[in-house]
């Protein structure tokens, strides 16, 4: 049998062009409106999201996708407004989120929230608590300018930014 006849659908940079390379494995989680239950999985855009192609990203931003897992749909794109232009090294370099860990700090089920890092050292909160998917936004700041939650940087040198590329761990 061929590999089309298994897989169920499959995300592209022509279905948005803030895709890069994605290394890691999506958070996948069920995410309730009213009485439905849908499931989703969550993406960090990955690397080099800006590399010149047919769908080309100016920016250069971090961002998470959502996709629905049935169909594949691109449901919401989360991005953090920190591209190129806010490359912490001066150079230009696009930025890309990490797999996102899922956080259900009431133990009810059901996701509360969504932590993933970057390249330029943020790590970034998203509130899903009780929301629909269209309306999950970044914890600090707005959905015009999020802010991150916390920025590694370095002990010598506390202006120089430290790239987080796995998973955050939630406890």
């Amino acid at each position: 049998s061929s590999a089309a006849e298994h897989i169920m659908w499959e995300l592209t940079d022509s279905d948005s062009s803030m895709i890069g390379y994605m290394m890691n494995a999506p958070a996948i989680i069920p995410v309730t409106s009213g009485d439905d239950t849908s499931w989703v999985a969550i993406f960090g855009n990955g690397y080099n999201n800006s590399e010149v192609d047919a769908h080309t990203d100016a920016t250069g931003e971090g961002g998470l996708l959502v996709v629905d897992l049935l169909t594949g749909q691109l449901k919401n794109t989360l991005l953090t407004k920190k591209g190129k232009t806010s490359d912490p090294t001066g150079s230009s370099r696009p930025n890309g989120l990490t797999e996102p860990v899922a956080a259900d700090s009431d133990l009810d089920g059901q996701a509360d929230a969504l932590y993933s890092g970057d390249l330029f050292g943020n790590v970034w909160k998203v509130d899903i608590a009780g929301k629909s998917v269209a309306d999950w936004a970044f914890e600090t700041g707005s959905n015009s300018q999020p802010q991150p939650m916390f920025t590694a940087t370095s002990r010598d040198t506390p202006a120089a930014s430290q790239p987080i590329t796995i998973r955050p761990s939630v406890a």
